[in-house]
């Protein structure tokens, strides 16, 4: 009898808990335009700065930006990533028409490839907690680890994300042919692997990898051929189709430390028009535009969803109704007074009963 109730109540707790996570919402906040007439967010850190893109500079601008405003990094580049410490990395213009692989660190520009003039066009794509840097050199996967470039690829590759074990994650062509098998890859102390496709298909993309391993990206799905990619998962071997919310596409950009993947899907078929800016809890596809309390303030609606920090925040670009881009920012939302009250109501059931145990 003790022991089923002790099971009743645990189960009462945690479905308070599941409730919880179930019936996330969120608040979005308008980003602005930065200081041009368009805006992308593409990565925030656990301390909310997040980086970005702003058209209008006689190209495009890096930007960081936090609750208090935003600075313009460089007019001529991109910032695309951003550590727990404040480092940001990205583009920036050099010798006029070069592009070049760029930390800023604090208040310090490093231009990354300025040790090597052989490069002419470099990209720095992501960097971990621990400031090592990923990107591509002349389409070769390069890391810098220190200022100091290595190559992780002869042939053409890219290196998108990196985590604090130093696991770098991105495609690479296998074959010379030009039609070759392109397949989303590992670089793991030295030793490249592919983490191969979802059946019948010869393309996949990673774009995000957490501290457990798990990777995100894309994959061709097999069936119409083509670019007609979905999002997945590759974890323990496996590749994961995560579906679309019912179009043909999709794409998984981030994934944090609790397994929240974002990105875009497909609502309808493909097309900008169509795209839902998405999150994955699970296998399972949310447009996160049905997600949000107060509305959609002065957006139409949440196109793409691009990265997510580990408290849960997440950040992307979406459409107003003259089709400009702003970012924007969604912040969760409080549970509901009636969910953590279930919850605090199971756990105390839990220890109440805990307590009369020790005592008999």
């Amino acid at each position: 009898m003790k022991n089923s109730t002790l099971t009743a109540a645990l189960a009462i707790a945690l479905a308070g808990m599941s409730a919880q996570a179930s019936a996330q919402s969120y608040r979005v906040t308008d980003l602005g335009a930065w200081g041009g007439y368009s805006s992308r967010a593409t990565g925030i850190n656990n301390a909310g700065q997040i980086t970005g893109i702003a058209g209008g500079f006689d190209g495009n601008a890096a930007v960081l930006a936090d609750a208090n405003g935003y600075q313009i990094l460089t007019s001529l580049g991109n910032a695309s990533g951003i550590n727990n410490a404040g480092q940001v990395v990205g583009t920036s213009r050099a010798n006029g028409s070069d592009i070049h692989a760029t930390l800023w660190n604090g208040g310090t520009r490093v231009d990354l490839s300025a040790s090597d003039p052989q490069y002419r066009q470099s990209y720095a794509e992501a960097l971990n907690n621990n400031g090592l840097v990923v990107g591509a050199n002349n389409s070769h996967a390069a890391v810098w680890n220190n200022g100091a470039m290595t190559l992780l690829n002869s042939g053409y590759s890219w290196a998108k994300a990196v985590n604090d074990n130093g696991v770098v994650v991105g495609n690479a062509t296998y074959g010379a042919a030009w039609n070759a098998p392109s397949y989303a890859t590992q670089w793991q102390n030295g030793v490249q692997t592919s983490l191969g496709s979802l059946a019948g298909s010869t393309r996949s993309y990673a774009y995000g990898i957490n501290n457990a391993g798990q990777v995100v990206g894309g994959a061709d799905d097999g069936v119409r051929g083509g670019y007609q990619a979905h999002a997945v998962l590759f974890s323990g071997g496996s590749v994961t189709d995560l579906g679309t919310l019912g179009g043909n596409t999709s794409r998984a950009n981030d994934i944090n430390e609790a397994g929240l993947i974002v990105g875009f899907a497909d609502s309808v078929s493909y097309g900008d028009r169509y795209r839902r800016a998405t999150l994955w809890n699970g296998t399972t596809a949310i447009d996160l535009n049905s997600l949000l309390v107060g509305g959609l303030g002065n957006f139409s609606y949440l196109m793409e969803a691009t990265a997510i920090n580990d408290l849960g925040q997440i950040v992307g670009y979406g459409f107003f109704a003259d089709r400009s881009e702003h970012a924007f920012l969604l912040t969760p939302t409080i549970p509901e007074p009636s969910t953590y009250t279930m919850t605090l109501a199971g756990l105390g059931l839990f220890g109440l009963v805990a307590r009369r145990r020790k005592r008999a």
